[in-house]
């Protein structure tokens, strides 16, 4: 089975790119038409039906964002920008926000059991068949249900989802590799009965009340889907007036029992920021569009003498819902406001493990690498090998590599736009997955407040995983490298912009090394940052020929030196194994100290032709080993020749016209 066949049992497949808003005149799509993945395109139909949607990890059921049920949204762009970074992450319903109460049988014929029990029939709603059991929706009452639960303790495997709680939605996959089920075509949830009476009953007896505000009737809900997506795709241009449109007509339905403020508003504010229009301006929109919809109110469930206090009510509730709603726009508008990644030891321990190094023993998994090279090593050439082992999976330098599951993108500040794509074309790198910003010659992106989200909005769009930036002298926009203040908050705001707002997985920075190529130049605030410093250097000899070395170092990273080899052919870069400049060095000074004795040795058989080599290690210097070898090397290149009389060895110094012309 399809997993859009999943939330269409009767045959007909699910189509939620061509999914149009009720009562839009203009008929648009309120999902994208590029392609996504089938869990992508489950989550997508999810929220054109009014379902507050959150991603969990793939083929589970644990929340993959910070606040986990918290994070639920019915907004495309984030549905659009979770599957685009997670496109197999499990969809899952937030069922507060969607108004929900679904009972979660843990196995076949559990709520039957219950039903019969009290004397009651099975309630005719639609269901979902789970891996042991089966979830049952309806939609909340006025006063909605939390996720306390009674039936446990009464000896039922029962649990209740409601304010607070989630489900894993029709289309999800289990561990198991069962497909979450649907019994008919997704339901509106306006068209979802309430739970039976005896049944609320019962979970109130233990329930306590929520203090969550009420979430609206369903229709009023799918109402706030309908008007989000109208902002979501309005063109550039109308997006203002439309969030103003939007905003009255939703300030229309809220009240006492109809939706809640702070829903609202802060749903508005979070659709209007991500549809690109400024904080300030999204906040005095959504302001004077709820301020007029409320005065025109559509919701009439208040009456008589309760008029008044409701009034009270409500607008003290109004102004509290402003002020909070100001402070938390700051706070998202602000990095620094991300929740903190803590708990436990036994906690994080607990957590799916950590996946394995991206590329082996080079550099590890979700980590700040610094590449240092020397002049003219060859740093472009070797990051454009890494783009092209991270995009098509191919071993780095021989190492096995993870490839990224997006993009990767090359901020590139030192060369042109031509030059750099050139080289990459040579290098072979996938033309359609490689995504080059080039910033030489003009503002530096990274300097402006502005200018980074704009860039990073482009980067989340076209999905990037790995971030590299070319080199950091340019891309720094302090005073001075060499202040290591200055240069640890570059750094710092650097990794915010990669983490937190591109979203990439791998950031990669390239920096010049000093004049003996050993350490990075500028601060040593840069060598601090990383997770893995890769160095490039090359040989004593300054030339375009002289061989070139890399090493690393780092957290759980620790690279011996090595040669490095070019293929001109494919200009693939691997290690060649020949070690070390040392290792190298000493190999050249064996072999010049054997050339130094082969000379002593033909001028010695010069001096005294036939030599015994008894006779030979007196004349030589050095040890009887050394001078035999270098004995054998002169007779393997035919400059000595040897003559044998009984058991003693003569030796020849050979005259050029004795060797023969093709020897």
């Amino acid at each position: 089975m399809r997993l859009s066949d999943s939330l269409h049992n009767n045959g007909q497949a699910s189509n939620p790119a061509a999914a149009t808003t009720k009562g839009d005149t203009n008929s648009r799509s309120i999902l994208p038409v590029a392609p996504f993945s089938e869990l992508g395109t489950v989550a997508l139909d999810l929220v054109a039906h009014g379902l507050a949607v959150l991603p969990c990890w793939s083929l589970g059921k644990t929340p993959r964002t910070a606040h986990g049920v918290k994070d639920a949204t019915i907004h495309v762009g984030q549905i659009r920008q979770w599957w685009g970074n997670w496109p197999d992450a499990n969809p899952a319903i937030a069922c507060g926000p969607s108004g929900l109460l679904v009972i979660d049988a843990d196995k076949a014929g559990e709520f039957e059991r219950l039903c019969s029990d009290q004397g009651q029939p099975v309630p005719d709603c639609y269901q979902v068949a789970t891996a042991k059991g089966r979830h049952y929706w309806f939609h909340q009452p006025a006063e909605p249900l939390g996720g306390s639960n009674p039936l446990r303790s009464q000896g039922y495997e029962i649990d209740v989802r409601g304010v607070g709680g989630y489900v894993m939605a029709p289309g999800a996959i289990h561990e198991t590799g069962t497909i979450y089920t649907g019994t008919g075509p997704l339901p509106e949830v306006s068209d979802l009965p309430e739970a039976p009476s005896w049944l609320i009953g019962m979970l109130r007896g233990k329930t306590t009340r929520t203090t969550t505000a009420p979430v609206g009737e369903p229709g009023q809900h799918a109402a706030l889907g309908r008007e989000l997506a109208k902002v979501a795709l309005a063109k550039s241009g109308g997006r203002n007036e439309q969030l103003n449109r939007s905003a009255y007509n939703l300030g229309q339905l809220i009240g006492p029992g109809g939706l809640s403020e702070g829903l609202v508003r802060a749903s508005l504010i979070e659709v209007g920021g991500a549809a690109g229009l400024e904080p300030d301006e999204v906040l005095a929109t959504v302001e004077s569009g709820l301020v007029k919809g409320q005065a025109n109110s559509r919701n009439t469930t208040a009456a008589g003498d309760d008029r008044l206090e409701s009034d009270v009510m409500a607008e003290l509730h109004r102004i509290e819902v402003r002020e909070t709603a100001k402070g938390r726009w700051r706070a998202k508008q602000d990095p620094h406001s991300e929740g903190f990644d803590a708990g436990t030891l036994g906690e994080i321990l607990g957590r799916e493990p950590e996946p394995r190094p991206r590329v082996e023993g080079l550099i590890p998994w979700e980590a700040s690498t610094l590449v240092s090279a020397q002049r003219k090593t060859g740093k472009t050439t070797l990051v454009l090998n890494l783009a092209r082992a991270l995009l098509t999976g191919e071993p780095f330098l021989g190492l096995e590599t993870i490839p990224v599951d997006g993009n990767v993108a090359l901020l590139n500040f030192e060369v042109s736009g031509f030059q750099i794509a050139r080289w990459a074309n040579e290098i072979r790198v996938p033309h359609d997955r490689l995504v080059i910003v080039n910033m030489r010659g003009r503002r530096n992106a990274l300097a402006d407040e502005r200018d980074r989200e704009r860039l990073a909005e482009m980067l989340r769009s076209h999905q990037v995983e790995s971030l590299i930036v070319d080199p950091f002298g340019r891309a720094y926009a302090g005073e001075s490298q060499n202040d290591a203040g200055q240069v640890g908050g570059f750094l710092t705001e650097l990794d915010r912009f990669a983490r937190s707002q591109v979203r990439a997985k791998d950031l990669i920075l390239t920096a010049h090394a000093g004049w003996n190529g050993e350490r990075t130049r500028g601060s040593s605030a840069l060598e601090d940052w990383a997770d893995s410093i890769i160095t490039m250097t090359r040989s004593e000899s300054d030339t375009s020929n002289s061989a070139r070395f890399l090493r690393a170092t780092g957290r759980d990273v620790d690279m011996d030196e090595d040669q490095l080899g070019f293929d001109p052919d494919t200009r693939t870069l691997t290690l060649t194994g020949q070690g070390s400049r040392k290792i190298q060095q000493r190999r050249s000074a064996n072999t010049t100290r054997i050339e130094e004795q082969v000379e002593q040795v033909l001028a010695a058989v010069e001096r005294e032709p036939g030599m015994s080599l008894r006779a030979l290690r007196a004349a030589v210097k050095g040890s009887k080993d050394v001078v035999d070898r270098a004995v054998e090397e002169a007779k393997a290149r035919r400059l000595v020749r040897v003559e044998y009389v009984g058991n003693t060895s003569k030796h020849y110094r050979v005259k050029p016209q004795e060797v023969l012309p093709n020897a």
